[in-house]
């Protein structure tokens, strides 16, 4: 049978397996335990027939003492002699009792400890392929969805909203109320604090994934699950995000667009269009406004760099924690680098000059808030249409189902290799309980030994 390449196939072949195991093991638990019961009283048996013959041989050695004729001594003598030869089998026969006793014991005691493992395993399984019904039904259901109008067109929709009237009318209004140096000035400003703030999101992404294979490689046979169950949840969270989000998502982005295109909602007075357009500040804010983009240029390079220099103490710390991070060749090359960013960063603070920045700041007060709240909206109507049109959530669910391929993969092997462990585990533990066996008797079955007994 081919194996299991979902979550609900696995969950399931793990709950029948173990349901089958627990059966085997229930009677398998009931034999060592009769096994058990029945050498305790072969090794009673055997130490109550050694006992008649001590006390046969101690009521002969008394008689003995007490004889008068020698042929009467020379029967007591013969009867001695067949006494101690059985007494000898039976301290072998004792010793052999013994053994199988401890050998049994130790059986009962594994097969009582393997049942409890597994019934714990079966509950715990049984709820896993519960759970993973459900979800696995949400996942299939959000499919269909996908292949089901709204979202079956959301694509085309997005991508014709993105270049349709709405958007186009939205974009033209901007565009009359803003001069082009003004809107692209406070457009690079957005797209500088998105990238400064991704490259905080990144480190901490990389933070995250360094861990993970870190603790791949160092958490036995569980460690790669712990890091492919992280992938197929956030792929998992993102096709379901995609697919209950896409409608409300596509609606928000047309309705900021028709708020944006509609010259209704806060219009620019005259005086405000004169001023907003008055050449000497037009002027005098795009001469700064290049000055601005290099500082903020500059500053996300800082932030990306110092990024770079978090990654490389991470890694010099996972390859050697016990090494002091700043004498790592990785880290001395990620520090020289957040170094000359952060002089980049100011020799461009410097050149934009108190005078330059509030040439800027001149110009950008002349904006009322409500035709900035504007662009926000446009710009946000625009990354909502991109976000819709890529990944796509055919794209996003094949990422999810390649997740869970790859963490059934890795969770067969790793119950395949908590098998073997338990296994060898369970032949350890019999063999202590033996070999505390043998160091108890060892000195009682060497005499036996020496005496000829065995």
């Amino acid at each position: 049978m081919a194996p299991p390449t979902t979550v609900l196939g696995w969950t399931k072949q793990l709950k029948d397996t173990l349901t089958t195991a627990l059966q085997n093991a229930t009677p398998a638990l009931q034999a060592a335990q009769s096994s058990s019961t029945a050498a305790t009283k072969a090794r009673d048996k055997v130490k109550a027939d050694l006992a008649a013959l001590d006390a046969d041989m101690a009521s002969i050695r008394k008689q003995l003492a007490g004889t008068v004729t020698p042929e009467d001594g020379t029967a007591l003598l013969q009867q001695l002699q067949v006494d101690i030869t059985q007494s000898r089998q039976k301290s072998a026969a004792l010793a052999q009792a013994e053994r199988d006793l401890a050998a049994a014991k130790a059986d009962a005691g594994l097969a009582a400890a393997e049942v409890q493992r597994i019934t714990k395993a079966l509950a715990d399984a049984t709820a896993a392929w519960t759970d993973a019904k459900v979800q696995d039904k949400r996942r299939n259901d959000f499919k269909t969805q996908m292949g089901q109008p709204p979202l079956s067109t959301i694509v085309a929709d997005a991508a014709a909203a993105a270049g349709g009237a709405a958007f186009n009318t939205a974009k033209a209004r901007l565009e009359s109320d803003l001069p082009v140096a003004l809107k692209a000035q406070a457009e690079e400003r957005l797209a500088a604090e998105g990238q400064r703030s991704a490259a905080s999101v990144d480190d901490y992404h990389q933070a995250l994934s360094l861990l993970a294979t870190t603790q791949s490689s160092d958490g036995g046979v569980n460690g790669p699950v712990a890091k492919l169950q992280d992938e197929f949840q956030r792929a998992d969270a993102a096709f379901s995000a995609y697919i209950t989000g896409a409608v409300d998502r596509l609606k928000q982005a047309n309705a900021l667009l028709a708020k944006v295109g509609d010259p209704k909602v806060a219009p620019l007075t005259p005086a405000q269009k004169t001023r907003i357009n008055d050449n000497t500040l037009v002027t005098n804010a795009t001469n700064a406004a290049t000055l601005e983009a290099a500082r903020d240029a500059a500053a996300v390079t800082l932030a990306q760099k110092q990024a770079a220099l978090d990654q490389a103490i991470r890694q010099a710390m996972a390859t050697d924690v016990d090494v002091v991070p700043n004498t790592d060749p990785g880290v001395q090359a990620a520090q020289t680098a957040v170094n000359n960013a952060q002089a980049a960063l100011t020799a461009a603070q410097n050149a934009y000059t108190a005078p330059s920045e509030q040439d800027a700041r001149d110009w950008e007060v002349t904006v009322p808030d409500s035709t900035w709240q504007l662009l926000r909206d446009f710009e946000r109507a625009r990354t909502l249409l991109a976000d819709l049109q890529s990944p796509t959530p055919g794209a996003l669910a094949t990422t999810m189902d390649t997740a869970e391929n790859a963490l059934v993969t890795a969770l067969i092997a790793a119950d395949k290799a908590a098998r073997t462990l338990n296994a060898l585990n369970t032949a350890s533990t019999r063999q202590a309980a033996m070999a505390a066996y043998e160091a108890s008797a060892a000195d009682g079955r060497q005499f036996s030994a020496v005496r000829g007994d065995f």
